[in-house]
């Protein structure tokens, strides 16, 4: 692989943002109890990290756009 094509791939992957639960509620403008039912029924996606949630912005906003449809 050349130097360039790694550089793309290093920008590609730090260019996701992975938030907490509070950041991703300030990005839907949401509380936690409609964040809770949009994970509950499978409308957005997360990661669970132990006791904690993660999720990418991009992911949760592509699907939530696909839901609204």
């Amino acid at each position: 692989m050349s130097q360039e094509n790694n550089m793309q791939i290093s920008q590609n992957h730090t260019s996701r943002r992975i938030v907490d639960t509070k950041g991703i509620m300030e990005i839907l403008d949401c509380s936690q109890t409609t964040l809770g039912k949009l994970k509950k029924r499978g409308k957005i996606p997360f990661m669970k990290l132990g006791a904690t949630h993660r999720y990418d912005v991009e992911k949760v906003l592509a699907a939530l756009e696909v839901n609204a449809k």
